[in-house]
């Protein structure tokens, strides 16, 4: 890919290989985390969620963001609870559609659990009992790539069974386990020997108040644009 970008755009090449290349490239992305994800979207999607609080005092603010989540967290327990599937239904998904890729590749098996997978112009490496692929797509997303899949089902063994646990109904259930407790209102409060604390002093600045954070100057609109400086 970095050839590629080279050969359309020299400076662009340059300013790219100044970065280091696990913030860009999703083939260097830690495999701590299991996600290949370059833009932060839960931040966005959380920061889009709260915004009809965001402009309130904080007390207000604070309620209704634990009021939003309180209802939100049951929500998430109330529908994983009626799923029957093991592995959480996007992730499954996901898989199914990687099975139908995998038919184009053909896997032999060398020892120890290693598979040379190829489809006549393209080989690569998957190791059964590391649960890695020299694609390094399955070492990244916790999620058995295609020429994985091919070297598990030429292995007689099911895919789901090579899915990283962070995705597993289990994982999702223990994730929302906990809840945020009610809170009484301020004249149920105990009240202290302290002094109460007062706000600080209002200060409203000029115009309307932004909803929206202010993006960098060379940030795109759309975040997912950047999936064309990946080598994945």
């Amino acid at each position: 890919m970095t050839i590629q970008i080279k050969a359309i755009n020299k400076e662009a090449f340059e300013w790219l290989m100044k970065v280091p290349a696990n913030l860009w490239s999703r083939s260097m992305f830690s495999t701590r985390p299991k996600s290949d994800m370059l833009a932060n979207n839960i931040s966005e999607s959380f920061n889009q969620y709260i915004k009809d609080a965001r402009d309130k005092p904080i007390i207000t603010m604070m309620d209704m963001i634990k009021r939003q989540l309180m209802s939100r967290l049951e929500k998430k327990r109330s529908w994983i609870a009626t799923y029957n599937g093991v592995i959480c239904p996007k992730i499954q998904s996901n898989l199914e559609k990687l099975k139908e890729e995998a038919r184009l590749w053909e896997a032999r098996y060398a020892r120890n659990g290693i598979y040379e997978v190829r489809d006549g112009m393209m080989t690569y490496v998957s190791d059964l009992t590391r649960h890695n692929c020299s694609c390094r797509k399955w070492d990244v997303t916790g999620i058995p790539c295609s020429h994985g899949i091919a070297a598990i089902v030429k292995d007689k063994r099911q895919p789901e069974a090579f899915i990283h646990e962070f995705f597993h109904k289990e994982s999702y259930v223990r994730s929302y386990a906990e809840i945020i407790n009610p809170i009484r209102d301020q004249t149920q409060w105990v009240h202290t020997e302290y002094e109460a604390i007062m706000a600080p002093p209002l200060r409203r600045p000029s115009g309307r108040p932004k909803k929206l954070r202010r993006r960098a100057v060379d940030e795109p609109k759309n975040p997912m644009q950047l999936g064309g400086l990946t080598s994945l």
